[in-house]
């Protein structure tokens, strides 16, 4: 009898291992491969309003142009775990772009 009930207790450890081992796999096949997102402005209103008072300033013989940070323009996705978070925006956060397309008007990304 007790090595029947030593047995039965294996068993239902395995299919208790096998059914975590199924539940903690999927997770990390859900999480995604690309952990960004675009930003949706460049700029914030009081930025682009700064922006144009700028332009006017300096009129159309110059062009006010700014250095982007590349965390500027992405994000990290919802859903990411603290240390993913962290691992994807620290490869960002010192990265700079030289150019980046916008509408003039509202420093909207054009892509």
């Amino acid at each position: 009898m007790v090595s029947g009930l030593f047995l039965g207790s294996l068993v239902v450890l395995a299919v208790l291992a096998v059914v975590i081992l199924i539940l903690t796999s999927s997770k990390k096949a859900q999480s995604p491969t690309f952990p960004y997102l675009k930003e949706p402005n460049l700029f914030t209103p009081v930025e682009r309003s700064f922006l144009g008072v700028l332009e006017q300033a300096v009129g159309q013989k110059y062009r006010v142009m700014g250095k982007v940070r590349l965390a500027d323009v992405i994000k990290m996705r919802p859903g990411l775990s603290g240390g993913a978070r962290q691992s994807a925006f620290n490869r960002i956060q010192s990265k700079h772009l030289t150019s980046w397309p916008a509408t003039p008007r509202t420093c909207l990304s054009s892509s």
